[in-house]
């Protein structure tokens, strides 16, 4: 037995025990995985159970779901902790399984099932399976019912109840409209099967961030057995401040908008991005400059994926393009053969002088791409940029 295998049957004994103790507050263990949409769901519904129970939430960060990091969120649950909602990933098949087993889900929850870590997980069927596991060794088991992937999945344990949400008509909770409110997020409106809709406003963009505002709604009130009080939510969703992990627009001094999203790309949630970052542009009338860096993990369907994001820009209509690093050159021949202009860096240090003659004051910049120095760097480079243009005007 490693190290590590002992962490994690001591934090699995922890876990039990805390769930076992007496306690005035309802105490759940919820896990969440899926291609793209874990933070913002897990970071909506711990808003929404603190405020409802009045007790702690411990949660994990879209950069801490490993083996490890897990376990010592087990770790750190206590006599006043009223729950546990947790982001559960993989790298390699077997992953979720042996990390489920040890938080033992109350609720588990798929998000969506698309391609990514495609370098462990051969086929897209592999990582259909490997997060289903979740499903399998969770108490209730809730899907997105838009993805027909995961709903397969919520049908291997189809005895065991639990909800779905989405925007599809058989959703239990299902999303009735969504209002953009420009860099503030949007309102979304959720039909509920024991209650009248509940209309929201969250710091979320997208129909991404809609699903995501639905699931949250869903796994709250699995947790509660309860309808939630729609005053309540209302007041948790709107003192959730802007995200600081990722995701979540900066305006800058000189009036250009930063969205960076670098955390772990996959080719769904770069096409998410841009078409959250069209949407938002247009918004303010903004020019909007996608900056994209390579996604890593995709083995075989890499020169597929990233063609794919340059199609993303192309139906978006982005004004321009600039492309970081060599493997992510198939993004900027597509967008070039869509007639887009477009620029290619092929490292940190001249991306960020090209991106100095791209942008102007007052643009929509996205950074997105792989979770790595070279992305970051363009994005601390465009902020410097910023400052700099608003003092020499001052």
């Amino acid at each position: 037995m490693t190290v590590l295998d002992e962490l994690m049957t001591v934090a699995a004994n922890h876990r039990h025990a805390w769930a076992a103790s007496p306690s005035p507050l309802p105490r759940h263990v919820v896990g969440i995985t899926g291609t793209t949409g874990k933070s913002t769901t897990r970071r909506l519904l711990s808003a929404i159970l603190r405020a409802t129970t009045g007790g702690e939430v411990v949660e994990n960060h879209g950069d801490r779901t490993s083996p490890r990091d897990v376990a010592q969120c087990l770790l750190s649950l206590r006599a006043s902790t009223a729950a546990c909602v947790l982001e559960v990933s993989a790298r390699r098949r077997g992953d979720i399984a042996r990390v489920a087993a040890m938080i033992a889900p109350d609720v588990g929850a798929l998000t969506l099932v698309d391609v990514g870590h495609l370098d462990a997980l051969a086929t897209l069927d592999d990582v259909e399976a490997e997060k289903g596991d979740l499903l399998r060794l969770s108490h209730v088991a809730c899907t997105n019912a838009d993805d027909r992937r995961a709903m397969r999945q919520r049908a291997t344990v189809a005895g065991r109840g639990g909800a779905t949400w989405g925007t599809s008509p058989a959703a239990d909770y299902r999303v009735l409209f969504r209002a953009p409110r420009g860099l503030n997020g949007s309102t979304v409106s959720v039909a509920r099967p024991r209650d009248v809709p509940l209309t929201v406003d969250a710091p979320v963009f997208g129909e991404g961030g809609a699903r995501a505002v639905a699931a949250a709604i869903a796994l709250a009130e699995q947790c509660l057995g309860a309808p939630l009080d729609g005053t309540t939510v209302r007041r948790a969703l709107g003192e959730l401040g802007a995200e600081t992990e990722r995701f979540f627009p900066r305006r800058l001094a000189d009036g250009t908008v930063l969205l960076y999203d670098c955390a772990d790309a996959t080719p769904a949630s770069m096409r998410s991005a841009i078409e959250i970052a069209r949407e938002l542009a247009s918004y303010e009338s903004r020019r909007l400059i996608v900056v994209a860096g390579a996604m890593g993990s995709l083995g075989r369907a890499s020169l597929g994926a990233h063609t794919a994001v340059g199609v993303a820009c192309a139906r978006a209509d982005v004004d321009a393009v600039l492309v970081c690093g060599r493997a992510a050159s198939p993004v900027g021949i597509a967008t070039l053969a869509h007639g887009i202009p477009t620029h290619f860096s092929r490292d940190r240090y001249l991306a960020a002088n090209a991106l100095a003659e791209i942008v102007r004051p007052g643009d929509f910049v996205l950074i997105a791409g792989g979770h790595d120095a070279p992305m970051k760097f363009l994005g601390e480079a465009v902020a410097r940029q910023g400052r700099s243009i608003a003092s020499q005007a001052a």
